[in-house]
């Protein structure tokens, strides 16, 4: 009802009835509601290409983000666990690590050659195949190197004589690219195989994804060949170990107490492989203890050398 009969000095007033109004629904805007969990904000939102071209709201943005991510890393650790497979039934595998002497300073701060660097390599049952220390430094050095050392030619034949015609699993590719510089080319050369680096397969099979969707990128190196191929066991048949099985892949001296949780066949593999590395510092056979409320789970001490083999 519209009443126009109220006039004022100059002022025409129209008076609107409400009550006899029909109000006309607004249109909903879209871009302004979360397609998972329909939050409204007050800006539009962002499209997702990765999340199916949904408009997400920032939870929900970091929430998918985070859930592809996993998803990433099943596949990836995956893929890395049947590579490990692979290499540890390959009869010629060889698992090397160069680890080098400490390098000095020249007077104008440069930093010189490692003196020696101490090779370790052990085959696809972790037996030793090569344990010497090369000397790297010249005559004149005044660098100290051990009594141990034997000079490059030496050690180079037996390098090849060793590791001749085996596929080599290491740290790093330089590590690969080093003993092949030093063994040659020739037919009983040995061969890598452009991957076999466990310091982009390691973090790709630990899976771990940070809050921010992000894979770990990096870990600590095992720091020895026998280390090396612990850790690439456990990528083929022990995906999970505890953690703190890390224990004995720390540098140092003395022995650390590592506690395998599990079935007791589970237990007394971890303990024989450890034992087959002579990472075990003791003879005795540990006993498996049952754990309360968990029926068919049991822990098992072993007391392993953080210095990795005793020989």
């Amino acid at each position: 009802m519209w009443d126009s009969d109220f006039r004022g000095d100059d002022v025409l007033l129209d008076l609107h009835d409400g009550a006899r109004s029909t109000p006309l629904a607004a249109d909903v805007d879209r871009t302004h509601t979360c397609e998972m969990c329909g939050a409204h904000s007050e800006r539009v939102l962002a499209v997702h290409p990765r999340h199916g071209r949904r408009r997400l709201c920032p939870a929900c943005a970091k929430v998918a983000t985070i859930r592809t991510a996993q998803r990433e890393a099943v596949t990836r650790r995956a893929a890395e666990s049947a590579w490990a497979r692979r290499v540890v039934a390959d009869p010629t595998s060889a698992w090397a690590h160069l680890r080098y002497g400490p390098r000095s300073r020249t007077e104008a701060g440069r930093r010189r050659r490692p003196p020696y660097v101490l090779v370790t390599a052990v085959d696809h049952t972790g037996a030793t195949l090569v344990r010497t220390t090369i000397r790297l430094a010249g005559p004149r050095s005044t660098d100290e190197v051990p009594n141990n050392a034997v000079p490059l030619d030496k050690a180079a034949r037996q390098l090849t004589r060793r590791l001749g015609g085996r596929r080599l699993i290491v740290w790093r590719a330089e590590d690969a690219a080093a003993i092949r510089e030093w063994t040659g080319d020739g037919p009983a050369a040995c061969r890598y195989v452009d991957g076999d680096a466990l310091a982009q397969r390691l973090p790709a099979w630990r899976g771990v994804v940070t809050r921010a969707g992000a894979r770990v990128p990096t870990c600590l190196s095992p720091g020895r060949a026998d280390r090396l191929f612990v850790a690439t066991m456990r990528m083929a048949s022990l995906p999970e170990l505890d953690d703190d099985a890390r224990a004995w892949l720390t540098a140092g001296p003395g022995t650390a107490r590592v506690e395998v949780t599990g079935d007791e066949e589970f237990t007394r593999r971890v303990h024989a492989v450890l034992r087959a590395v002579d990472i075990v510092a003791d003879d005795a056979e540990p006993a498996p203890t049952p754990l309360r409320g968990m029926p068919g789970t049991v822990t098992m001490a072993v007391h392993c050398h953080r210095d990795g083999t005793t020989g």
